[in-house]
């Protein structure tokens, strides 16, 4: 029961004693910090809040943006498709709508 209980002493403090080696290591220079640590009040309550919004907006922007220009792809390729069958170019905005 000793020798267990001094052997978990033992551990104890050497993972202490490694944490501590690494525990004051210190940020490189001209490096921002990757988090952020802000007082959490009501304020910065809604300026995360915010950023989350502006972030949500991005990411549906540039989802709407990439389903544009799929389509035009698509109109694209049916062009195509069609000046292969028929060897001439679509003039008709109807043809060129489909």
């Amino acid at each position: 029961m000793k020798a267990s209980f001094w052997g978990a002493v033992a551990v104890a403090i050497l993972i202490l004693g490694a944490a501590a080696a690494y525990g004051k290591e210190a940020a490189p220079a001209g490096a921002e910090p990757e988090v952020v640590l802000r007082p959490v009040n009501r304020n910065s309550a809604e300026y995360l809040y915010s950023l989350k919004e502006q972030r949500l907006q991005a990411a549906e922007a540039k989802r709407a943006e990439e389903e544009q220009k799929l389509r035009e792809q698509e109109k694209k390729a049916k062009v195509e498709k069609i000046q292969r069958k028929t060897g001439r170019t679509p003039s008709s905005w109807q043809v060129l709508n489909r």
